[in-house]
């Protein structure tokens, strides 16, 4: 019994650094998905804006196919 708990050490110890390796890999790639970044001059930057648009619009069609009521409208992203 002794002989199988030495001989499965190695193989621990091997999953566990493979864990870590392929864990710290995936976090080096960029920032946190879904995490928040300032940006400055949003009313003039236009992939901000048309993202608000897109925003709006698929807000509407979701709105429109679940709910009855008015639509909700944006003039630009503030």
């Amino acid at each position: 019994m002794a002989k199988l708990v030495k001989s499965s050490a190695p193989l621990f110890v091997f999953l566990a650094f493979y864990a870590l390796l392929v864990s710290g890999a995936s976090g080096s790639r960029g920032g946190m998905v879904g995490g928040r970044t300032k940006l400055s001059d949003v009313k003039t930057n236009k992939e901000v804006q048309e993202l608000g648009r897109f925003s709006v619009k698929e807000f509407n069609n979701d709105r429109r196919k679940y709910e009855k009521g008015g639509e909700v409208g944006a003039a630009a992203v503030l």
